[in-house]
């Protein structure tokens, strides 16, 4: 019971995001591209994590951060090519 309103709250999240992807790639026709933008997701998801989180998720913030730079680091260079 207690578990509903917060899988219904990031369900409807998930949803939200996958309907805002398609109707992006739909509108632009530039699904690769849209896809390297999306994976910048990342930084948000870390940001969240920290300000939400307990101790336990503090204590790996800087490895996820380092992770989420990593990706992002990758994103430029597919861009940039």
């Amino acid at each position: 019971e207690d578990a509903k309103t917060p899988l219904g709250i990031g369900s409807s999240v998930m949803g939200l995001q996958t309907v805002a992807v398609l109707a992006t790639i739909g509108l632009t026709g530039h699904a690769t591209l849209v896809n390297i933008v999306y994976s910048g997701r990342i930084f948000w998801v870390v940001a969240v994590d920290y300000w939400t989180g307990g101790e336990g998720i503090r204590r790996f913030f800087l490895f996820r951060l380092a992770g989420a730079t990593m990706l992002l680091g990758a994103v430029v260079l597919v861009i940039w090519k």
